[in-house]
């Protein structure tokens, strides 16, 4: 399947049900998830058909270590050369020394359902294990894109990350805070509910324009005031 271009730069491709993103940088490009285990060659094969080669990917920004979202982060980092960045309190897991926390479902009865039909939690085949070597860390503006400014937002596991590209009106990544799938909503499955309702409160509070996520179709306009009426608690 080909990419879309969701943001100007900036790339969706859907690899089953979920999203990974190509953030261009001038001859480079930042990349952003990997996929599955096994998503590797449409990845590369995305890449070429941006008018690139698997060198010019030189960061990958992993959102949080779940199989779906960090799957595919050793033959990507053997075939780019890219510098792989996490937050610490992921990083064990895409080390593959501590094992990924167990996620119940969000409350609502698709959650239940799509936790089930997708087996969340079961560890899928030919995971790729492999080190770490920058730190995502709350606050901070990465140096690439023009910067991409890091939003710590735990819950759905515990080091968990939005991203935020500030140029353009601003487009958030939000990983698995939510999720646009079908609709704009919770995401499946979170590891703790309470902290993760916590983080919308403080992504919300964001300013962007367009939204994409790791699950769903991105929100191109108007993205801000839309997450502000679904998430606003209280």
């Amino acid at each position: 399947m080909a990419s879309t271009t969701i943001f100007p730069g900036v790339h969706q491709l859907s690899i089953g049900p979920v999203n990974v993103f190509f953030i261009e940088d001038g001859a480079k490009l930042t990349l952003v998830d990997c996929g599955f285990p096994g998503s590797t060659e449409q990845i590369l094969d995305t890449v070429r058909a941006l008018g690139k080669q698997p060198k010019d990917v030189t960061n990958i920004l992993v959102t949080h270590a779940h199989p779906d979202h960090f799957g595919s982060a050793g033959s990507l980092k053997q075939a780019t050369g890219a510098t792989l960045w996490s937050h610490p309190a992921d990083a064990t897991y895409i080390r593959g020394k501590s094992p990924i926390p167990p996620a119940t479902p969000a409350p609502f009865w698709l959650n239940r359902f799509l936790f089930r039909r997708y087996k969340i939690g079961t560890l899928p085949e030919g995971m790729e294990y492999c080190d770490v070597d920058k730190r995502l860390q709350d606050g901070a503006t990465l140096p690439m894109a023009g910067g991409v400014r890091v939003v710590f937002t735990p819950g759905h596991s515990p080091g968990h990350c939005a991203l935020l590209l500030k140029r353009d009106g601003g487009l958030l990544l939000a990983g698995d805070t939510c999720s646009n799938l079908p609709f704009l909503q919770h995401s499946i499955a979170y590891d703790d509910f309470p902290t993760a309702q916590k983080s919308l409160q403080k992504l919300i509070k964001e300013e962007f324009s367009a939204v994409c996520f790791g699950h769903g179709k991105a929100i191109a306009k108007g993205a801000a005031d839309k997450m502000r009426r679904k998430f606003k608690y209280g």
